[in-house]
């Protein structure tokens, strides 16, 4: 389908051309799927492809009721299922994504159609980084004014016609570059004013304490793990675990204080992929002054229910949501996710939801040892972490008398060794790791040592002992390798040691 420029009007044409009719506004209909006609369904060849202006070609088709052949075949965003082959991979997905912003996509949605074709087409698949080095390097270009937007490989001009329009690309100077507006930053250095990003980590990581702890200081403008914050009004939409929510912001009111009015609450169901829940939900947020702030989903997966969050067009559909929401309302859309069942992965499902991102927080768990880290931060430094634990709060006792709790975020110091350590990975080490936070969760022994105040330890010997017949060397070397595999984490300052007694720091 295409639609008119406001100033100009054609009649109603039938068949002006071999199965072509034109339909003006209000002056007649189409039938469109699902509709059914004498038995015979109807149904969209690409749902796919955009409405875009008609071309002048076109136009003056109906007007004289002929067909005036362009000189160059309508394209949309339609493609073939023939494969690419390796070595025209990457020039064929990058004329793809040229015609897409030509045609006003933005990178987001250039992404989202790229991953799919990409599954579909491409054999094998180029890797999810290069897909977004193409979108993003065709992104940085401007789309075509909305009178060229027609088609791809279309022209709607007649000869002759570019020579007197304005210059369409305008060569910048290293002045005007450094010139610029520099990233406007909400959280100075981890998530910026406006775009998309992503809080996750597994289950039991904490990442729910984390995320309202940072709208509670985003509402107020307090600094946030000792980051600078821009206030702004702050919406988290809580979809899992509801009655838990209200216990988190009791518990942050008894330890911090009142919450702000900037600080709102959404407690309701809803798939931000329906424009009906999509229209509501602007219109709250918009009604009560919070636009144009930061839009926590919690989680990702109650905000769009039966998605396949592996499947590239199920995710295509959910970054497009995620982006229609955001250009709407303005300010940050936070989507709070999982990890998979291997959280060295990363975020859970598509990968083309990491390549739309524009900031991406992620949370670890190691036993009791909790922390954050930059996982993405467009001109930000990715990988700083920042150590956090969760501090119990009760908030009175329910109707048979058992107390009721819940937890608040406390940020760990940050020492110059505690930044530059660096968990465990894989080998003996990783084993005696994993093994010492199992004993010292099990342990009654506290504060020994001179280990701080309620602190659990265990026997370094004992723990000896009870790790080396977990590793997998030969059975004459475990007690060496054990040894081994503690002194290094001492070394790492992953655990600390004093008169005989580990615990961890």
């Amino acid at each position: 389908m295409f639609s008119l420029p406001p100033s100009v009007t054609v009649p109603n044409a039938v068949r002006f051309a071999p199965g072509l009719d034109a339909r003006m506004s209000g002056k007649g209909f189409i039938v469109v799927e699902p509709s059914t006609i004498d038995g015979r369904a109807y149904r969209w060849q690409n749902w796919e492809t955009p409405i875009v202006p008609a071309p002048r070609w076109l136009i003056a088709a109906i007007k004289a009721g002929k067909s005036e052949k362009p000189q160059a075949e309508s394209k949309t965003l339609a493609e073939p299922d023939s494969p690419i082959p390796e070595g025209m991979r990457n020039d064929t997905l990058a004329g793809k994504a040229g015609k897409m912003r030509n045609a006003g996509f933005d990178e987001h949605e250039i992404i989202a159609a790229l991953s799919s074709m990409n599954d579909r087409r491409c054999a094998p698949p180029l890797p999810p980084e290069e897909l977004a080095t193409i979108a993003q390097s065709v992104a940085r270009y401007p789309a075509a004014p909305e009178s060229w937007q027609v088609g791809f490989g279309q022209s709607p001009l007649p000869p002759g016609a570019l020579e007197i329009l304005p210059q369409r690309f305008q060569l910048l100077t290293a002045t005007e570059l450094a010139a610029l507006p520099s990233i406007r930053w909400r959280v100075r250095g981890v998530i910026p004013s406006d775009g998309i990003g992503a809080l996750y980590g597994p289950s039991g990581s904490g990442k729910s304490f984390l995320a309202l702890d940072m709208l509670a200081a985003i509402s107020t403008g307090r600094e946030w793990f000792s980051c600078r914050v821009k206030a702004a009004p702050v919406v988290y939409v809580g979809l899992e675990g509801e009655a838990g929510i209200a216990q988190r912001a009791h518990a942050y009111r008894a330890e911090h204080g009142a919450l702000s009015d900037n600080f709102r609450f959404l407690l309701s169901p809803l798939d931000i992929r329906e424009p009906k829940d999509h229209a509501e939900l602007v219109k709250a947020i918009k009604a009560t002054d919070h636009a144009g702030g930061v839009l926590v989903l919690d989680t990702l997966n109650r905000a769009a229910p039966g998605m396949d969050e592996n499947d590239s067009r199920d995710m295509g559909q959910v970054i497009t949501a995620a982006k229609a929401l955001q250009a709407e309302l303005g300010g940050l859309v936070l989507l709070v996710h999982h990890t998979g069942k291997d959280g060295t992965k990363g975020l859970r499902g598509h990968s083309s939801l990491h390549a739309a991102l524009d900031c991406a927080i992620e949370v670890r768990r190691e036993g009791d040892r909790r922390e954050w880290l930059i996982a993405k931060a467009k001109d930000g430094g990715d990988g700083e972490s920042y150590p956090f634990r969760l501090d119990v709060v009760e908030l009175g006792a329910d109707g048979d008398g058992e107390p009721i709790t819940s937890c608040v975020v406390t940020p760990e110091e940050r020492t110059k060794d505690a930044t530059r350590s660096k968990l465990p990975k894989g080998g003996n080490q990783r084993i005696v790791w994993d093994a010492l936070g199992e004993l010292l969760r099990e342990s009654k022994n506290f504060s020994k040592g001179g280990a701080p105040l309620a602190r659990p330890c265990v026997e370094l010997e004992a723990a000896i002992t009870a790790i080396t017949p977990r590793l997998t060397c030969e059975e004459k070397r475990k007690p060496e390798r054990t040894r081994q595999a503690i002194t290094a984490l001492l070394a790492n300052k992953n655990i600390e040691h004093r008169e005989g007694w580990i615990w961890l720091p």
